[in-house]
């Protein structure tokens, strides 16, 4: 079998030169559809492709205005609350009758709905307690 000639292996080289040009090119488009991404899971507002809300486990799901949420899970036999949120979690201990506070949050509980106040930038407004689908 005869080695192969410099001219042969120059076109080889170049085709696969180029062959791996045109899957670079290709990857800026897969790339532009992957900028935006919320990681947020417990709600749906920026995609229309979730097919599906999770709500932590053992947590109760407050809908607000704004289409805002939060949500609620009871520790200590109602002594303190888990308080989740988009921007953060926090633990609230109880301060009067349905009433939660810690630092400058303030979180109100009632039959069927509850007031949160974080910050002037993130109200919480006209919440109302969601039934367990």
């Amino acid at each position: 079998m005869q080695p192969a000639s410099p001219v042969f292996l120059r076109a080889l080289l170049l085709c696969l030169m180029l062959t791996q040009l045109t899957a670079c090119s290709s990857m800026g488009s897969a790339m532009d559809k992957v900028k935006n991404i919320d990681l947020w899971p417990f709600d749906g507002e920026g995609s229309a492709e979730q097919v599906r809300t999770y709500r932590p486990a053992n947590a109760s799901e407050y809908q607000c205005d704004k289409n805002k949420r939060f949500y609620v899970r009871m520790l200590d036999k109602g002594e303190t609350v888990w308080l989740i949120t988009k921007e953060r979690e926090i633990a609230l201990p109880k301060v009067g009758a349905g009433e939660y506070r810690k630092e400058n949050i303030d979180l109100m509980l009632n039959k069927d709905g509850a007031e949160l106040s974080m910050s002037a930038d993130t109200p919480y407004t006209n919440c109302k307690l969601m039934a367990i689908k």
